[in-house]
């Protein structure tokens, strides 16, 4: 049994580094937008409450999922669009 953990260990670990060497090979990312929590406001199956994590109670919209260039990061929708 012993042996079965270590091996998952090992497993998590190059999966992780394998992760990091894709990230820095792949021109894309993938995003999840997020929104603050409004007061009495629903959480949805689909969506994560972060309550302590950020400055203010947030939500993750995991219905809005993207995958984006890295290069359109901090740009705003307008110079999206102006991309096209």
């Amino acid at each position: 049994m012993e042996e079965h953990k270590k091996s998952n260990t090992v497993n998590y670990k190059s999966r992780k580094s394998m992760n990091k060497i894709i990230q820095r090979i792949l021109d894309i990312v993938t995003i999840l937008p997020l929104t603050s929590l409004k007061k009495n406001r629903r959480v949805y199956p689909n969506e994560v409450l972060l309550k302590d994590e950020l400055e203010k109670p947030s939500l993750v919209l995991c219905q809005q999922i993207r995958t984006i260039s890295k290069q359109e990061i901090g740009q705003t929708d307008h110079q999206h669009r102006e991309s096209f």
